[in-house]
């Protein structure tokens, strides 16, 4: 079932942003893309969210793991949170996305 009217291909194409959340480090880029694409400000603030999320609990965690090993631990499971959460989010943020691209 087409979320648009334009077509199943059309759909396909214009959602390969969501490979992005796939990758750890670079999960906050699809949500960058959409936000800029759409112009709505909640999907660039998203994006900046998860790559506070990922990017920036990484580098503590390293430091962390010199102090101690929970810590690190604490740490990646936080950012491991908010690597599925992006996967999710961005599974659910599609049919928005598509019908604003429609629009």
């Amino acid at each position: 079932m087409n979320i648009t009217n334009r077509g199943k291909k059309w759909e396909l194409l214009n959602s390969l942003w969501i490979i992005w959340p796939f990758t750890l480090l670079l999960a906050c880029v699809g949500f960058f893309w959409i936000g800029g694409r759409t112009g709505k400000s909640k999907w660039i603030i998203f994006g900046l969210i998860y790559l506070i999320t990922n990017l920036g609990i990484i580098p503590i965690s390293i430091q962390l793991k010199e102090i101690n090993a929970i810590y690190n631990d604490i740490c990646m499971v936080v950012c491991y949170i908010g690597w599925i959460a992006a996967i999710i989010h961005a599974f659910m943020s599609r049919k928005e996305y598509l019908i604003r691209r429609e629009a």
